[in-house]
């Protein structure tokens, strides 16, 4: 009977640590999500596979959203102004590599960190389409960084996710809007 209720225990141990084990690290669940903001639509390809897109603090499924939802925005405040009423942006963002890179702090704080230096530049690739109505205006694809993203004059109030929300910002001015508003690229 003792030998019974060991290897029960034993059992449920086995299982008990089985499911810590399969414990999931993923970033977000095996889909594509696709975010929103005026004229620009940008799909965020298995994000999973991302380079770097961790939160150092919060839910790791909102921190990822948060990050969609904030650079759709951003991007979509610097072409809205720029697109003809019937023109979108569509993109395909494949890979993400946030400025920075996740430390642990091994219990020192509540949190991981996020340590920002020219170590770890922000990075973003995509694929893109402006579209006129249904008719493709311009496509491309991009693989964007900025090496030198802390250099100069740094604001004193940060915004989430500025350098990388700067990296688009920047190639949509350089590359897009000059092409869309008739005056070839620098």
């Amino acid at each position: 009977m003792r030998i019974r209720g060991y290897v029960s225990l034993l059992a449920l141990a086995a299982l008990a640590l089985g499911g810590c084990a399969q414990q999931s690290s993923e970033v977000t669940p095996e889909v594509s999500p696709v975010t929103q903001a005026g004229p620009v639509q940008i799909e965020w390809l298995d994000p999973n596979k991302y380079t770097d897109i961790t939160s150092s603090s919060e839910l790791q499924s909102r921190f990822s959203q948060r990050v969609f939802d904030t650079l759709t925005a951003n991007l979509a405040q610097v072409a809205t102004p720029v697109l003809e009423p019937n023109e979108k942006l569509q993109l395909v963002v494949t890979n993400v590599d946030l400025a920075g890179d996740v430390r642990p702090t091994f219990g020192a704080a509540l949190n991981d960190i996020r340590i920002v230096s020219n170590l770890y530049p922000p990075r973003i690739t995509f694929t893109y389409k402006v579209l006129s109505g249904n008719q493709v205006v311009m496509s491309g694809s991009e693989k964007l960084q900025n090496l030198g993203f802390l250099d100069g004059i740094q604001p004193i109030i940060e915004r989430p996710f500025m350098y990388e929300s700067a990296l688009l910002t920047t190639w949509f001015n350089q590359t897009l809007a000059p092409t869309l508003q008739g005056t070839p690229p620098q």
